[in-house]
Order: C-alpha cells, then structure tokens, then sequence
C-alpha cells in the first residue's frame, strides 16, 4: 500500500517529460517550416531583383567609376615634353630648308647655259622662219610645219654628211626623212601635207613622183639666232623666254658682241623621251632697237654646231661658184 503513491508520482513525472518532449518536437517542425518558408521567400525576392530593371540600373551605377582627376605633370615630365616640342620645330625648319635648298639647286640647272644652248638649237627651225604665233601644232600652217621640219633636217644630218650634196650645193632628201622630223617637232597629230616652199630663205622643191625634196644651197646670214634668255619648269613642260637676235657678222670673234634684239617670243616645248616638241608660240614684246642693243656673254646657240654649218654652206657656195665660173670659161 506503501508503495502506490510513489510508483503514481513516478508515472505522473514520466507523463510530464513525454509531454514536453512531444511539445519541442512539436516547436522543431514549426522553426523548420518557418527556415524553409524564408529560403523560399529568399530564392523568390533574388530571382526577382535579378529581372527587375531598376536593379540593373542600380547595379550599372554602382559599377561606373567615376573619372579619375588629372594628375599634374612633374618638373621631369615637364621640361621631357618641352623638348619634344623644340626637336619637332627643328626638324620641320630643317625639312623646309632642304625642300627650299632643293629647288633652288633645280632652278639654277634649269636655268644653266647648257640646258639655254640646247633650247636655242630646240627652236633654231622655227626662229629662222620667223614662225607665226600657234596655240597648237594643229592650228599652224602646213607651209610652216614642212619647212622648219626640213631645217630641223638640215641642221642635224646637213652637218653629219648624212646627204651627198650637187655641184652647186643642193642636196635631195626623201619625204620619209622629212616625215620623221615632223613627228619629232610636233607629234602625230599634225597633218603632213607635202609641198614645196618658196617663201622660205632656202628654197625647198617637192617632187611627187620620187618622192622626194631638192634643198637649195644655205645662205650664209641668217634671217635671226635664238637667244634664250629665262626658262620656267614644270614637270615635262618648258616655258622659253626667246630673244631673236638679228645677224652679226662679227658674233662668232668675241665673246662679248653687241646683239640687237628684233623680238622676244614665248615658246613652249614638252620633254618626250630623248627630244623635245613644240606646243605653241606667242609674241611678249617687240623690242626698240636702240635699246635692245648691250653686250652678253651668252651666244645665240651653240657655236661649234653653227660655225660648222656656215662653214660647209660657205664651202659650198665657194665651189658652185668656182664650178659656174669654170663652166663660162669653158664656154
């Protein structure tokens, strides 16, 4: 009987503990419902602030640095860029005078009694004809084109005894040789009318059934000698200022000669290949003879070229009148 009341409290304490084990087990499911409730909350919210773009913005501003501030250059820096600046000057100062240098050193050889003599003998064809102003080969006269292509002729194989010359100093020449001096003087575009010139100071017979021209012998004086006095380049184009000297019977024993400019005349020429052509011709100024008269050291054209061609004219003149003579005597 004793032992009753104490085994009652022994199950009532017993009940007691299973009743709180059962309620924080209880309390335990609940905190983990509530942990899993929030994770999803959690997954929800980031998923959407990550399609949300006001949060992309946000990030974008939170991302943009702001710029940086300029640094101040050193003393080092300072005097490194300073003298950049100084060597860059010197060099542009160096390349201009170089470029000046070489212009003025093309100049100077444009405008050098060689390349002078060698214009001379250029327009020498045209300066004894007394040539009338052309804009173009096209517009001259076929007269013109013919005759002066044939003092082309005689200045350049008269002199290398290329024609075997008569008894009273006239040589026959074929067209065809003629034809090559007109293309070397004025191109392929200029008509080739064959001809015979009478107005010419030498006269020059055509003969159509050879083929061929009869030249009369040279006269001694020329009409004019070419005088170039300045030339100006540009690329293959040359600009000749021509002074037409009248004759002197004196040029060839001094040095220094009075010359009595007539004209000044402007041509220009193209360098082609190995020769030069004619582009046009124009009058600059007819001069007073009083005073165009003076003394220069530069001749007319090139001596030696013009000596021996007077000479052999001289020598064929001499020889047609001695053969004239002997002839009348004969008689």
């Amino acid at each position: 009987m004793s032992d009753s009341p104490k085994n009652n409290a022994q199950d009532s304490g017993l009940s007691d503990v299973l009743t709180k084990l059962n309620q924080t087990e209880s309390e335990a499911a609940q905190a983990q419902e509530t942990l899993d409730s929030a994770s999803e909350q959690a997954a929800e919210t980031e998923v959407s602030a990550s399609n949300s773009p006001e949060q992309t913005d946000t990030t974008a501003v939170h991302n943009h640095r702001a710029p940086r501030k300029k640094r101040k250059l050193s003393k080092k820096e300072f005097f490194t860029a300073l003298l950049g600046i100084v060597v860059c000057f010197f060099v542009i100062i160096g390349i201009i005078s170089t470029t000046t240098f070489a212009v003025n050193v093309a100049n100077e050889w444009v405008n050098s009694t060689e390349l002078k003599q060698e214009m001379a003998y250029v327009v020498f064809p045209l300066v004894i004809l007394d040539a009338p102003e052309f804009e173009s080969p096209e517009k001259l006269d076929s007269s013109v084109i013919i005759a002066s292509s044939i003092w082309k002729l005689i200045l350049e194989d008269s002199a290398k005894g290329k024609y075997i010359k008569d008894d009273v100093g006239g040589m026959t020449v074929p067209d065809t040789d003629v034809e090559y001096y007109v293309r070397m003087l004025y191109g392929n575009d200029v008509s080739i009318v064959h001809q015979t010139i009478t107005d010419s100071a030498v006269e020059m017979s055509y003969d159509p059934e050879t083929k061929s021209y009869r030249v009369e012998s040279t006269p001694v004086l020329l009409p004019y000698s070419p005088r170039v006095d300045e030339i100006q380049r540009e690329g293959d184009i040359y600009t000749l200022k021509v002074s037409y000297v009248l004759p002197d019977v004196t040029w060839s024993l001094s040095t220094n000669h009075k010359e009595i400019v007539e004209k000044v005349m402007e041509y220009k020429v193209k360098k082609v290949d190995d020769h030069y052509q004619l582009l046009s011709l124009s009058m600059l100024e007819v001069v007073d003879a009083e005073s165009s008269e003076g003394t220069t050291e530069q001749e007319p054209v090139s001596g030696d070229t013009k000596n021996e061609f007077l000479e052999e004219t001289a020598e064929s003149s001499q020889e047609s009148t001695v053969s004239a003579s002997e002839s009348s005597s004969a008689e």
